[in-house]
């Protein structure tokens, strides 16, 4: 995914608590790319209602935000869940995934020799998507 250009700030200096919020809103996404194949997946699984993309934040520290943040989408990876903690049925929980997820984004991390914050995006079958750092 290639990040936007960051956000230019309203006015000279170091950018405002607005701007980086901007900047985190326009760029903290999975690709439409890693959306789409999740809504498609969730479509073809009845079982399913929540999808998880892996995704790496280079360099970032938990819980802080810089202008310019890259944000990586791991490429081809959607885990399907059941939104909840029951396990038992075809499709794994919610917590499953979210920590296989978490898992896959640390070891791309690692993979690529770099420090970082693992995350996850969590696209819902009507397309609402919402993205969590993994605080681990």
């Amino acid at each position: 995914m290639t990040n936007p250009a960051p956000i230019t700030p309203a006015v000279d200096g170091p950018p405002s608590l607005a701007d980086l919020e901007r900047d985190r809103l326009q760029r903290m996404n999975p690709t439409d790319t890693a959306v789409a194949h999740a809504r498609a997946l969730l479509a073809a699984e009845p079982g399913a209602d929540i999808a998880f993309i892996p995704m790496c934040l280079p360099g970032k520290e938990l819980g802080w935000w810089r202008e310019g943040q890259e944000v990586v989408t791991v490429p081809g990876v959607v885990l399907l869940a059941v939104n909840g903690f029951d396990d038992s049925g075809p499709v794994p929980s919610g917590s499953w995934a979210r920590n296989t997820a978490a898992a896959i984004a640390r070891q791309v991390l690692q993979e690529r020799g770099q420090d970082g914050v693992a995350a996850y995006a969590v696209v819902r079958r009507e397309g609402h998507t919402a993205v969590f750092e993994d605080p681990l």
